[in-house]
């Protein structure tokens, strides 16, 4: 049984001839946002949000349930389901007249130079689907706020194209009344008046065509600050010049052509901002005497960059230096559908511009000479615009020194020696806010600086998205800049608000992805699968090795397609071999990737993560050498099979976990919020191989959200190893901040899930808790802790576990006044450490002995030791324990009377701290502090 929804208009469903009444407003709210997704479950949580936008009653979901039921005894049976996480509506897309229109429009577009004829059938039949402003009787809901601007600019785009068929049947004079009308209610609008103006001049009217540019002009400049578009200017030159076609309808052409000038340069950009570093470079460059050649520049950056607007700035700033001409000639690279041209074409573009139009092309030399013969004695700047390919430009650049060229590509080209490469990026943040006050009047944006400032930042301070979104505020003078924050806030819509009727964003980045995928260069169609393919990670930042696994290439392959990515200005390199995406570019990957199967998201993400804890596994056996860490799931995945890479010392992989964390962090919540099958056995063998690192540099935060994610996963999918793993890492973080009572209480938790005594995690939290009871419980009890450590770890075969708990055990005859037994356990750790390798073992006894040492006031044997601690910190660069030598070793100078040696030690102990960053090295001064209090009063807090 057929029904028919209806949103182009008020929100209506009708079945046969009959309409079914929905009274209530909003449940045609919640229709209408269930009609954005025809077959789609929609969430609750996103019907809500389109409700009630921000502010949600506390009732919200009861009263979404209650518009549900209503509507369900409206609908025919089955046509509102049920559906997780929310509701469906189980009905076709075309059962939507939204739909509708936009088939038949698309149907029709495809027909305009084919069949005009019937394009203006299929355009007349989708305009017949319009009844008024969408969802009008919906009120100012979010929904409609959301959804009826961009039904709106579908509608006006299709009318647009309507009256483009219409002129190239003939159609001028019928079309005036209409199109008279339009101009007037969308006063910015240009192609209507564009169409305005030729259907007047092929009517006989020229002088009114005339007056409708100059009644545009003065809206754009006295409103907007900018000038008509080049399309419209080099009309209205033709029309003054009476160089258009005549008033006779010709249906085979829609506009007519520009007189051949001299000087072709574009008017400059009244809202032009910043740049002022990149214009004093050009600027440099174009007047220095020594280049031997004519000056040449390339400008590079990606799409919306304002690499034209930039060099058009550059050229109108310095025309008088090239007083025979400025020649411009728009090579097609940006475009979204014009296809590119060729070095021939290019050639007889600029001959054409010289008034050598008549040369012939059929002898490419002949035609070259002839070009260069023109330039010849002059000074001409030729701006080559948009560039895609270096063979594109190859007989176009001068060979005269008293000329110069200027080309801007979104590729990195290489030019001719000594040529100038310019990289354009995004503006800077007080730019950004400038332009948009510029283009949207500043009246906008004084009093919302903060607000203004937030939509610069979702534009990616990007230009192009900065003026598109600037001009759309300046078309909607009533809604506030929040407004434009809300819409773009979401980035799943953010690149469809991020469009007017001439200019899209997103088509505008696609250009570089269908470039790259048409070249012939198989590593540039690697680059276009590759950029879908880093779109499935939430991630900001990609390696060659990381890349590859993810995608299961060689990384000799990936590495050449993410070169590729950086010369498409896709990606950008932020050091060697490091690479980022731009952020308005990361939405497009993450669309590219949406259209893959959602397999291919989950074995992406598998992949990255078990990539990334077999490096942590890599780094581990950097620093432990024969002691990497063990436990499940090792005995499934060697180090090598999960990761080759390779790490010299403690220091470089210390910078690469530096590095690396703030993907790994947001890569394992996105696999755990995915449900990733695998995922709590990598965090497993994450939380193991990175607990060096978490101790050196005290990074309690990561460690403290790894260990939630592993809990979470663990309580889900019944692990009890993550989960228990889990528990002990937050045990030792609040160990480590001296909260003992919670460490005791997480690590006897961490002990009921990991019960087993013969597994390395239970005698790991056994030792935590020994340690633990050193502070809170006697040291007896602590001791005797330690000595069960010590047994199991002997029968067990944990000759790691053995050594830190001998440890602590020293450290516990210490405190308990018993040095020489303290020496002797001490030496006994020193000597399993250094006959297994193991750094982290020697340092910790070598620590202990300079403090039982120090007890004993034998503070000479401190300073012994400390030369072989301070080595074996140096190879472990821990910044943490090495101000913990140094203190001891300050302390012992100072008693030595030496307080110089003294001073310089416990100013290294600060400045070894202050590389941990952030509130742990607040809470880890503050603990030194405490220390210094006692031991070296003398010293006072820095």
């Amino acid at each position: 049984m057929l029904v028919d929804f209806r949103i182009l208009g008020p929100v209506e469903v009708w079945q046969a001839e009959t309409q079914i009444p929905i009274n209530a407003a909003m449940q045609r709210a919640v229709l209408a946002v269930l009609l954005a997704k025809p077959g789609t479950a929609v969430s609750m949580d996103t019907i809500v949000d389109q409700l009630w936008g921000s502010n949600p009653p506390d009732s919200a979901a009861v009263t979404v349930r209650n518009y549900v039921q209503r509507l369900r005894k409206r609908l025919p049976e089955q046509v509102l389901e049920t559906a997780a996480p929310g509701y469906r509506l189980n009905i076709r897309p075309e059962a939507v007249d939204a739909h509708r229109f936009s088939t038949l429009s698309e149907q029709a577009r495809g027909l305009i130079r084919e069949n005009p004829a019937k394009a203006a059938e299929l355009f007349a039949s989708a305009l017949r689907l319009w009844r008024g402003s969408p969802l009008a009787d919906l009120g100012d809901v979010p929904v409609r706020i959301l959804q009826a601007p961009k039904l709106e600019e579908l509608y006006l785009y299709t009318l647009e194209d309507r009256y483009e068929v219409a002129l190239l049947l003939g159609e001028s004079m019928q079309i005036v009344p209409a199109l008279a009308d339009l101009t007037d209610k969308y006063p910015y609008r240009e192609r209507l008046h564009r169409q305005l103006m030729q259907a007047l001049y092929r009517a006989g009217r020229g002088s009114e065509a005339v007056e409708c540019y100059r009644k545009l002009r003065r809206a754009l400049v006295d409103e907007l600050g900018v000038e008509p578009g080049s399309e419209l200017r080099e009309l209205i030159k033709a029309i003054t010049d009476n160089a258009a076609e005549p008033a006779t309808p010709r249906a085979t052409e829609t506009k007519p052509g520009p007189a051949p000038k001299p000087v072709e340069l574009p008017p400059p950009i009244a809202t032009f901002v910043g740049r002022q570093d990149e214009l004093a470079e050009l600027r440099e460059h174009f007047t220095r005497t020594e280049h031997g050649g004519p000056p040449v520049c390339f400008v590079h950056g990606p799409g919306g960059a304002g690499k034209s607007t930039l060099v058009g700035q550059f050229a109108h700033e310095h025309a008088d230096q090239y007083p025979d001409g400025i020649l411009y000639v728009d090579l097609g690279g940006s475009s979204p559908n014009a296809p590119t041209l060729n070095a021939t074409e290019v050639l007889a573009t600029l001959l054409r511009s010289l008034g050598a139009g008549d040369t012939p092309t059929d002898d490419p030399l002949a035609t070259v000479r002839a070009y260069r013969a023109r330039l010849r004695g002059r000074r001409i700047l030729i701006i080559l615009d948009n560039a895609a390919h270096i063979s594109q430009l190859s007989t176009a650049l001068p060979d005269e020194p008293t000329c110069a060229a200027i080309v801007t590509s979104r590729n990195a080209l290489v030019g001719p020696s000594g040529s100038l490469h310019l990289h354009v990026d995004a503006l800077s943040d007080t730019d950004a806010v400038d332009l948009l006050g510029q283009v949207a009047g500043q009246r906008r944006i004084v009093g919302e600086a903060s607000t203004a400032a937030k939509l610069a930042e979702l534009c990616g301070n990007l230009p192009l998205a900065l003026r598109i979104v600037a001009t759309r505020t300046a078309m909607r003078p009533h809604w506030p800049l929040s407004t434009w924050v809300e819409l773009l806030a979401d980035e799943h819509r953010r690149l469809d608000e991020l469009r007017t009727s001439d200019i899209d964003l997103r088509a505008s980045f696609l250009v570089s992805i269908e470039q790259l995928r048409g070249d012939t260069e198989p590593s540039s169609q690697d680059a276009a699968e590759l950029f879908a393919s880093l779109g499935l990670l939430g991630v900001g930042s990609y390696t060659a090795p990381f890349a590859a696994s993810l995608i299961g290439w060689p990384a000799e392959r990936t590495a050449v397609a993410l070169e590729n990515l950086v010369d498409a200005q896709l990606l950008y390199s932020t050091a060697p071999g490091t690479y980022r995406m731009y952020d308005l570019i990361s939405l497009l990957a993450k669309e590219q990737a949406g259209r893959l199967p959602e397999t291919a998201r989950v074995e992406a993400l598998y992949a990255a993560c078990r990539w990334y804890a077999g490096a942590a596994r890599q780094t581990n056996r950097a620093v432990n050498g024969t002691l990497a860490p063990r436990g499940h799931p090792s005995q499934h995945h060697s180090v090598d099979e999960l990761n080759t890479l390779r790490f010299a010392d403690k220091q470089q992989a210390r910078r690469w976990l530096d590095t690396e964390f703030s993907n790994i962090i947001p890569l394992f919540r996105q696999a755990t919020d995915a449900d990733v099958p695998g995922i709590a056995e990598l965090l497993v063998i994450l939380l193991h191989s990175a607990a060096w690192y978490f101790n050196t540099l005290r990074r309690w935060s990561e460690r403290y959200e790894l260990a939630g994610l592993a809990i979470e996963l663990g309580q889900r999918t019944g692990n009890r190893l993550a989960e228990g793993l889990g528990l002990a890492a937050i045990a030792t973080v609040h160990a480590q901040q001296n909260d003992f009572e919670l460490a005791n209480r997480f690590s006897r938790q961490a002990l009921e899930l990991l019960d087993d005594p013969r597994s390395f995690e239970h005698q790991s939290v056994h030792l935590n808790l020994a340690v633990i009871t050193v502070f809170s419980a006697s040291l007896e009890q602590a001791s005797e802790h330690c000595n069960r450590v010590v047994d199991a770890a002997r029968r067990y075969g944990f000759p790691e576990i053995e050594i830190s708990a001998l440890s602590n055990l020293g450290r516990i005859r210490t405190l308990q006044q018993h040095p020489h037994e303290a020496i002797a356990i001490l030496n006994e750790v020193l000597r399993m450490s250094r006959a297994l390798d193991y750094h982290q073992g020697t340092a910790n006894a070598l620590n202990s002995l300079m403090e039982v040492h120090a007890q004993l006031g034998d503070h000479l044997e401190v300073v012994r030791y400390s030369a072989e601690a301070l080595e074996t910190h140096r190879k472990l660069n821990s910044p943490f324990d090495t101000a913990d030598c140094l203190v001891t070793l300050s302390a012992a100078l100072h008693r030595l009377g030496d307080t110089r040696q003294a001073q310089s030690a416990f100013e290294q102990a600060r400045e070894h701290l202050a590389e941990i960053t952030t509130r742990e090295q607040v809470q880890l001064k503050v603990l030194l502090d405490q220390f210094i209090e006692v031991e070296l009063p003398d010293f006072g807090r820095a």
